[in-house]
């Protein structure tokens, strides 16, 4: 019994050991730095890098990730790195095309940027800071401040997941302002959902998601050739009665806008429709683009 007991002990010493010790580098593959986030609960500090070209990169390489940063960085965050490089030589024909498409997906605007993900791999911070006026402390500091919207996506998932109906859609809704933008259209289920729940516009949830899943639908007919579909389902949604004016002008300028780029409809039709846009919310700012945009069409038309 006595050894048994050694035994447990000495087990749990070594466990605690691997937890205090952490990372040591960076992990270089998102879905591997998930998955490990999602065993311990850690969040993940995704940093985008051009180690071969940006000098930035090389600097923080230098003076950032150090033995310290991994080591304060790995009791709150899974480390994972994305190196956008340029030399061929360095990482393989694939991982480069990942990594491009990866910073294509997450909007990187400057190199380097660093972005906090919860364990589901939703956004909830995202920032870029200079190597010269950047400690370690500093740094996990930055990250830190987000804190508040790290917990607000992770508990609204929980109750996203734990509630029914309307209460549910609410949540939702919720959820989906407080998402990062660019990750929307990764909750089109959400998004068709709410549709569903509010049905009948009870929570007025309907008439705001449908504009936006309308959109989404558009995608995916203009990438299969369908412009024609894709301009019907915005007109449509545009006259069904649910949409407030402003939506209904956008909708029906959209829906324009997917025809004429089929260029199987003739510019006085194109002009109608365009007009009907304009009566749908005469006030709105946006009514001088779409005047701009008719009298485009009339010059296009006359050759001038």
């Amino acid at each position: 019994m006595r050894k048994s007991l050694l035994l447990v002990v000495s087990l749990v010493v070594l466990l605690a050991a691997g937890c205090v010790r952490g990372q040591k580098t960076w992990i270089t593959d998102l879905d591997t730095a998930a998955a490990e986030a999602g065993n311990n609960g850690n969040s993940i500090l995704l940093a985008f890098t051009g180690s071969d070209w940006n000098e930035e990169s090389k600097l923080f390489a230098e003076s950032l990730f150090t033995e310290k940063f991994f080591a304060l960085g790995s009791k709150e965050f899974v480390l994972c790195n994305v190196d956008v490089v340029k030399n061929e030589e360095l990482l393989d024909e694939e991982t480069r095309e990942k990594n491009y498409q990866l910073a294509q997906s997450y909007a990187v605007q400057q190199i380097p940027s660093f972005f906090l993900l919860t364990p589901d791999k939703d956004i909830y911070g995202m920032f870029s800071v200079e190597a010269a006026t950047t400690t370690i402390d500093s740094f996990y500091e930055q990250a830190a401040s987000y804190t508040e919207a790290r917990d607000k996506l992770i508990t609204l998932k929980k109750k996203i997941a734990e509630s029914e109906g309307l209460e549910k859609a609410g949540f939702m809704d919720q959820f989906m302002e407080a998402v990062s933008p660019q990750q929307r259209d990764n909750y089109r289920s959400f998004i068709e959902e709410i549709t569903t729940l509010d049905a009948d516009s009870t929570a007025g949830l309907k008439p705001k998601y449908l504009l936006q899943l309308q959109y989404m639908k558009a995608v995916d007919l203009y990438q299969a050739g369908n412009l024609g579909e894709a301009g019907e389902g915005f007109f449509e949604l545009a006259r069904g009665g649910l949409l407030e004016p402003a939506k209904k002008q956008e909708a029906l300028y959209m829906g324009t806008y997917m025809y004429a780029m089929s260029e199987t409809i003739p510019a006085e039709q194109l002009i109608a429709w365009l007009e009907e846009a304009i009566a749908a919310d005469p006030e709105n700012p946006g009514v001088t683009q779409i005047v701009n945009t008719i009298e485009q069409i009339k010059q296009n038309d006359t050759g001038q």
